[in-house]
């Protein structure tokens, strides 16, 4: 087994953190560190990003390549121009932002000039949208794409959950160009990571000659284990990124549709938003008491510490919910939907609860309020089971071991 001299490439700054995706790239650059020389490129937009970059990722990489995300030759009217040009491929193409804007020339020739002048193993790209980058640098050896999720499905449950089941032909024939890139992006992959085994199974009917190894979202489970928690009264968490549609959605689908039937059983109930970028329709809920809303914390854990269960009820999800992981690492129990939760392989009435049913999750929320034994005895199964499955050494330790097996034929 020889040690690799690995690229990994990321779409956006890893600084500050406002995804899990982000999260997921740091975690794994840091442990495949430990065995490999690791280098890591990405976008960076203004002083701020690349000054945090800078200092939190000295000693986690080997080298930082930050590529600034406007091409300091373009003026204000040619980056106009190229947003109008998005549009223009959007409507006519049917391209999605992200491929669009991840295949400009500019992006291609330094993310490439990085490959050329180093003799890396493997090269890594994160998202299927990068994989661009692999048909303009023809030397890589060993070329992997860590999918995260497998987004066009992603697309068709956000796209239905909004129209409906009858989409207008434009929706269809866009979902179907989404598809298709997609997928022809994977195939320039000798090793596709996918983050759950539904991921990997959605697209086993395609007949991929890739191979592919299934690589969870691991976490520093300690860092939330050790952490001690006194939960407020009848306090419920919901807790995501709420910049992003499916979340904001499922946070009204809680407010409206599940908080009533928990008032009718215990009044008084409050409501924890935990998240980055909330829009102002959020945002304006908050009053302190009944509903806090928090933005961005740069720790999560006191707030988590409050929070006598996560409910998260999610109708479009894909790939896998790493926040999850956060908060049953803190003892913590869930309830949700299959699609927020079928990701974790978490077991219904052990570690929360899983359904798709309103009544039910309200039903299952009275029933931990009111039962502090059983929040208790569930949480402890959580802390059990996240730190056995979904640790750094159970994921990126997994993926660091592959690549050092793997030799170039």
């Amino acid at each position: 087994m020889r040690r690799k001299k690995i690229l990994v490439i990321n779409p956006i700054s890893l600084f500050p953190k406002v995804m899990a995706s982000q999260d997921r790239v740091f975690n794994m650059v840091k442990r495949l560190s430990c065995d490999h020389l690791v280098d890591l490129a990405t976008p960076i937009r203004n002083e701020k990003e690349l000054k945090e970059s800078m200092e939190k990722l000295a000693g986690v990489c080997n080298k930082f390549y930050p590529i600034p995300a406007v091409n300091p030759s373009e003026n204000l009217l040619k980056r106009k121009l190229y947003g109008l040009g998005s549009l223009f491929y959007y409507y006519l193409f049917k391209y999605p932002g992200n491929y669009f804007y991840n295949s400009r020339k500019y992006y291609l020739s330094k993310f490439s000039g990085i490959i050329s002048k180093n003799n890396y193993d493997i090269v890594q790209v994160e998202y299927w949208y990068m994989g661009k980058i692999f048909e303009k640098s023809g030397n890589v050896r060993f070329k992997v794409i860590d999918s995260h999720d497998i987004l066009f499905n992603k697309r068709v449950q956000e796209l239905k959950n909004r129209y409906g089941e009858n989409l207008s032909s434009f929706k269809r024939k866009y979902l179907a160009k989404y598809k298709e890139l997609e997928i022809s992006s994977l195939k320039l992959s000798d090793l596709i990571i996918y983050i759950t085994a539904t991921d990997r199974d959605t697209l086993s009917n395609l007949s991929f000659a890739n191979k592919n190894i299934i690589i969870a979202t691991g976490q520093d489970v300690d860092f939330f284990k050790n952490y001690n928690t006194k939960p407020d009264a009848k306090l419920i968490l919901f807790y995501g990124a709420m910049s992003g549609r499916a979340n904001i959605d499922a946070f009204f689908y809680l407010r409206d549709e599940i908080l009533p039937l928990v008032k009718k059983e215990i009044p008084g109930i409050k409501v924890m938003v935990l998240g980055a970028n909330p829009p102002n329709s959020i945002k304006k809920l908050h009053n302190g008491g009944n509903m806090i809303v928090t933005g961005f914390v740069d720790d999560v854990r006191p707030y988590l510490a409050r929070a006598n269960f996560l409910v998260i009820p999610l109708n479009v999800a894909a790939g896998f919910r790493s926040r999850i992981v956060d908060v049953m690492a803190m003892g913590i129990p869930v309830i949700g939907t299959h699609k927020a939760l079928d990701s974790i392989e978490m077991k219904n009435g052990i570690h929360g609860f899983v359904t798709d049913s309103t009544e039910e999750m309200a039903h299952y929320a009275v029933k931990l309020l009111k039962d502090s034994k059983l929040r208790n005895k569930m949480g402890e199964e959580c802390k059990k089971f996240v730190t056995e499955k979904y640790s750094i050494e159970a994921t990126y330790g997994k993926l660091s071991k592959y690549f050092l097996k793997y030799e170039e034929k």
